[in-house]
Parts: C-alpha cells; sequence; structure tokens
C-alpha cells in the first residue's frame, strides 16, 4: 500500500441502495449489473460481450505491512472506487505506468460480518483484528472486462483461481500507532481518503485479497448491521439538462449559421459592385443638388427675398438650402421661376428665346452667383 498522504477533500458521492445482484457462473452480467457496466461504457454493451466477477479487494484486519486501515478509511475507499480501474499490476510500480487497466470497478460495498466468518470468507485462519475492532468489515468489489479485449488467457486463468490475488491502491491522511500491551503492534491508517485502482497481483499486502465466488449476502446477515452499496451516482437530472443545454446550442449553431451565410450573401454582393460608378453617380448628384442651391438662391436674390445682398447674405441662404432635398429644391425653383414670369399660369416655362432654360426649368435673369463671388 502506498504511504503518500492524500490531503484533498474528501470526494462526495451520492450512495444509493441496491439489491444484491448475484454473479453468474460463467461471468455473465445480470441485467441489473449490465445497466450498472454500461454506466461507465462508450456504447451500450450486451452482456454476451461482458466478463464480471467480484472480490474481497480490502478489509480491516492487520496486513503484511503491519498497517491496518481504519473503518472510516475503508468506507470512504469503498464510495471512491467505483469508476476506476483494475489493472494486471499496479500502474505506479516501479517500472513506471502500466498504461490502461484490463477491467473497470462499477460496484463496491461494505460487508460487515464476525471475525470468524472473515476468515472463512477470506481463506485466512490467521487473520488478526485490533484489539479495539468490533466487527470485520470487507470491501467486496464487482469489476467487469470485456471478452474479446482481455489479455490471452486471463479470463481463463481467473476462473481457474490461478489469477485471484488482488491489492489496492490508495491514498490517506495520516496513520496513528496501534498501542497494545503498552507498545506498538501496528499503524493505523486514517481518512480521509480515495481509492485510486486495483490490481492483480502475485501477493497482495493484505492477506485474503482476492478473487472470490459469489457471496451471498445471507451467508453473513447480521440483524444489527446494513450493508451499504457504493455505486455510480444517479446522474439522470444532470444527464437530462446536458441534453437540454445540447438542444439549446445546436439551435443556437444553426441561428449563427443562417446569419452567417446572410452575411456572405452581402458581401458577395457588395464585391461584385461597381463602385467606380456608384461614386461617379454620386459625383453627379452632389453637383446637380448644388446646382439647384445655386439657381434658387439667385432667384430669391432677384426677387429680393434675401436679406442683404452682400456675400455673407448669399452665403447663409445656400447654407439654408443645401439642407433640402432635390425634390425640395426643384419645387422651390419651380415656384421662383413664376414668381420671376419666366412660366406661364399652368407652370410651363416661356418660349422666349432670350432665356436660357436647364433641367430644372428655372431660367437664369440677371447677375448669377459667381458674379458675387460665391461659388
Amino acid at each position: 500500500m502506498p504511504a503518500a498522504a492524500f490531503n484533498a477533500e474528501k470526494c462526495l458521492l451520492k450512495l444509493a441502495l441496491a439489491p444484491n445482484a448475484e454473479h453468474d457462473q460463467f461471468g455473465m452480467p445480470s441485467a441489473a449489473q449490465l445497466d450498472l457496466i454500461n454506466h461507465y461504457t462508450v456504447r451500450e454493451h450486451t452482456a454476451e460481450e461482458t466478463y464480471t466477477r467480484q472480490m474481497f479487494l480490502a478489509h480491516n484486519a492487520l496486513d503484511r505491512d503491519k498497517e491496518i486501515i481504519s473503518d472510516e478509511l475503508i468506507v470512504q475507499l469503498a464510495t471512491t472506487l467505483p469508476g476506476k480501474g483494475l489493472f494486471v499490476k499496479h500502474p505506479n510500480s516501479w517500472d513506471g505506468d502500466s498504461g490502461p487497466g484490463e477491467g473497470r470497478f462499477y460496484q463496491a460495498s461494505i460487508v460487515e460480518m464476525s471475525f470468524d466468518q472473515a476468515r472463512a470468507a477470506l481463506k485466512s485462519p490467521d487473520l488478526k483484528w485490533a484489539d479495539e475492532s468490533q466487527t470485520a468489515k470487507l470491501l467486496q468489489a464487482s469489476f467487469y472486462m470485456v471478452k474479446s479485449a482481455a489479455p490471452e488467457g486471463l479470463i481463463e486463468k481467473i476462473d481457474a483461481g490461478i489469477a485471484g490475488d488482488v491489492s489496492i491502491s490508495f491514498g490517506y491522511a495520516e496513520s496513528v500507532p496501534v498501542i497494545e500491551d503498552n507498545k506498538t503492534t501496528a499503524r493505523r491508517l486514517l481518512g480521509p481518503g480515495e481509492a485510486y485502482e486495483g490490481s492483480l497481483v502475485w501477493l497482495g499486502a493484505q492477506p485474503g485479497a482476492r478473487i472470490t465466488k459469489n457471496h451471498s449476502r445471507d451467508q453473513f446477515k447480521n440483524p444489527d448491521k446494513k450493508t451499504e452499496e457504493f455505486l455510480m451516482p444517479d446522474n439522470t437530472e444532470l444527464l437530462d439538462s446536458l441534453k437540454a443545454d445540447k438542444t439549446a446550442l445546436s439551435n443556437q449553431v444553426t441561428s449563427l449559421t443562417d446569419q452567417l451565410s446572410a452575411v456572405k450573401s452581402v458581401f458577395s454582393d457588395i464585391e461584385n459592385t461597381d463602385f467606380a460608378a456608384i461614386k461617379a453617380l454620386s459625383e453627379h448628384g452632389q453637383k446637380y443638388n448644388d446646382s439647384l442651391v445655386d439657381d434658387v438662391v439667385s432667384a430669391r436674390r432677384q426677387l429680393g427675398m434675401i436679406d442683404g445682398d452682400d456675400k455673407d447674405a448669399v452665403a447663409a441662404a445656400k447654407a439654408l438650402y443645401a439642407s433640402f432635398t432635390i425634390e425640395q429644391l426643384i419645387s422651390e425653383s419651380k415656384t421662383l421661376a413664376k414668381a420671376l414670369g419666366d412660366g406661364d399660369s399652368s407652370g410651363n416655362a416661356s418660349d422666349d428665346p432670350n432665356h436660357q432654360q436647364d433641367e430644372t426649368g428655372l431660367r437664369q435673369k440677371g447677375a448669377t452667383l459667381t458674379e458675387y463671388g460665391v461659388k
């Protein structure tokens, strides 16, 4: 067991009570077990594809390292084991990371029983507990493997009891001495802690830690004790929320895609636009507008409708009419032309050949703005 301290806060999982699911003698999961297994798979697996067994992975008795897992810590190991990997050897061994596991734990429980029952279940008649221990607590765990991906012969060796010894890797907070008869007999490992993984090994630190045949709950039934199952948390509400978020995000992406297509269409139109022609038309329109302003101001001067006849008065009048629309300027020019007597009662221009008529219908009489130095 690793001696490194584990100082992180305890990860809280939702505990759920589950009925005992018997393990098939050939390792085929039941419907209930398969449902738990498929919580961890990327795609749904069938019972025929998977192989499952259970093991006693840890207990609260004295182990070969003269260490004892406290009752508090062993429960924390059970709560954090589901979802962790099963390896052929510890991935943190001296020769480094051994790569992905060969299986995964999907269920764990603390089975509480008498010391003699535990010795029988673990096939370890010499197993000892500290004096203050009241009952034996065994960490029972179920794992699954994919038949087609298992190393050659591993499943057969497990079923034959050849590959069966197991060991747990975990973190804990601290260890304290166990004092009996005024001397230290062991170290007690305290939580908070977390299970890291479980591995098939040649000999584990904890006597009796091995893959087992199915044990019925009735075999160790104690009416005064309860066995808790530690499973993957029920994330139904979370999954529903994530699905709703995914749908909303998909709709947003669709909307943004449509908007992007519209923008691309606009830019496509812009790319095909003859800006030189537009600029020329704009300049022509501005010149026409300026000429209308000049004509209107000139007519109003001739009619004496401008207060003063100096340069500033003409410039002020020109600035005023510069804010008019072309339609307003044309209308004003026609009205002023009538006032000057250059059109008949119907608004048609006179046929006087001495007067030059522009496209607005306004004739020029007398001095123009240019003569007064106003352009």
